[in-house]
Order: structure tokens, then sequence, then C-alpha cells
């Protein structure tokens, strides 16, 4: 933990709050600083940071979960006077983009990984294989759709198939004892 790094952000709060900020040196490191740090901060800043972080590590459902926390938190029907920074605002727009397009692909990957699992535990042939991954392939759905989808084309087969208790006619080609002979 850069320990030093955190001291500068806390004094950089307390200052900007107009609060004195010469105390900060003498705060211990660990548990002491990181409780000093989170009493100055706006929880909602903290956790849009902690977001961020996530993010840029590539951990993006911790990132998800951070903004729903936030979220979460937000009171409802909140009126805000105070006139936002703009480029702040196109930050996280921007963010939020990516956070939705990256919640997208992990959803379609997710119903790629589902696709592939049913049908191959559902035994159908290929060809009834061939045609539900024609439907749901590149799309995002619940496993539910699919696994009806799937019980679908079963029943159809099914349907298909000779009723039961109806025998199949079974034609057979007997030689005649002469014709035998003449192969011989």
């Amino acid at each position: 933990m850069n320990w030093k790094l955190l001291k500068s952000k806390l004094r950089e709060l307390r200052l900007r709050a107009g609060k004195d900020a010469s105390g900060v040196d003498k705060i211990e490191e660990g548990a002491p600083l990181m409780e000093a740090l989170l009493k100055e901060m706006d929880a909602s800043d903290a956790l849009v940071a902690l977001a961020l972080d996530f993010l840029a590590a590539g951990k993006t459902e911790e990132a998800m979960a951070a903004l729903q926390k936030l979220l979460d938190m937000a009171p409802a029907n909140v009126e805000v006077n105070a006139p936002a920074d703009p480029f702040m605002m196109d930050e996280a727009k921007r963010k939020m983009s990516e956070l939705d397009q990256e919640l997208a692909r992990m959803k379609q990957a997710r119903c790629a990984a589902e696709l592939d699992r049913q049908l191959a535990e559902s035994k159908l042939p290929e060809k009834a294989q061939a045609t539900l991954r024609k439907r749901f392939e590149g799309q995002v759905f619940e496993a539910a759709a699919l696994t009806e989808a799937i019980q679908e084309v079963r029943d159809l087969l099914a349907s298909a198939e000779a009723p039961a208790g109806v025998v199949q006619p079974r034609v057979e080609v007997i030689a005649e004892t002469r014709d035998k002979l003449q192969v011989s």
C-alpha cells in the first residue's frame, strides 16, 4: 500500500474542505490512516474511484458491483443544484458505456457457453442441433428459453417417429433353392 499517496490524498481532501491538514503526516499508517481518509471522503466519490480502479484492473464484475452499490445509496428524486463538471460527466458517461458494453459481452459469452453445454447434453441429431444453434447463436437469452426449444425439437422428432404399437413394415428377399444353386 502506498501510504504516502494516501496521506497526500487525505491532505488534499482536508484542504479542499477548508480544514487544517497539518496533522496528516502524524497519522499512523495502516488502519488509522485509512479510517481518517474514509471519514473525509464522500462515499460516492470513494465508490466511483473504487469502480474505476477495478475497471482499470480488468475486474468488471467488481466494478459493476461498486457502481450498483453507488446507485443503491443514491436517494430517489434528488434535485441537484450544483452545476456538474462537463468533463467529469463525459468521463462518467464514457465509463458507463464501457461497462455496459463489457456487461453485454459477458452476457453473450455466458449464453454461448450455455448453448454449447445444453446442445451437447441434449443428444439431439446433428441437424436438429445445427438448427437450434443457428436460432440462438450470438443472442442473449435465458437458459429456460433454450431448454424449452430443445424440448420442442424432441417432441417434434418423437411425433415424426412411428406411434407406439405400430410395427414398421419389414421386407425380406428370399431366394428360391434353384436361384441359390445357380449362384454357386
